[in-house]
């Protein structure tokens, strides 16, 4: 499945090399601890549970395709049965369609955290 998106910029293709460039000396030096769970990368569409990888991981998701359907069936087959997009809805809408047994909810504002705060405590 294919969904052509507006973009300000070429997002995750090799016109942004320079970015990635950029990127990776700023990436490496984050202090990165012990992970308590899994995540998925949709560089590869893969659970990582090694935070060495991740430097290169989100340097590489700088240039490279979004695996975004495939990541989320990753995280489908393995129980995630609720999701928050984070500043938007355009995901929200996109899981939908790969699988609505997973309930996706944007949180956008105050009203939006509010209706999540409820909906998890139901």
């Amino acid at each position: 499945m294919a969904q052509e998106l507006k973009v300000s910029a070429p997002f995750h293709c090799p016109l942004m090399e320079p970015a990635r460039t950029a990127m990776e000396p700023i990436l490496a030096r984050i202090p990165l601890g012990v992970f308590k769970f899994g995540v998925v990368a949709n560089v590869n569409a893969q659970v990582n549970l090694d935070a060495s990888r991740v430097p290169s991981l989100l340097t590489d998701q700088i240039t490279a395709p979004v695996r975004w359907e495939e990541s989320m069936k990753v995280m489908s087959a393995a129980g995630v049965t609720d999701a928050i997009e984070f500043g938007g809805r355009v995901l929200t809408g996109m899981m939908r369609r790969i699988d609505r047994k997973v309930k996706a909810k944007p949180l956008e504002d105050e009203a939006s955290l509010k209706a999540i705060e409820e909906a998890f405590k139901s």
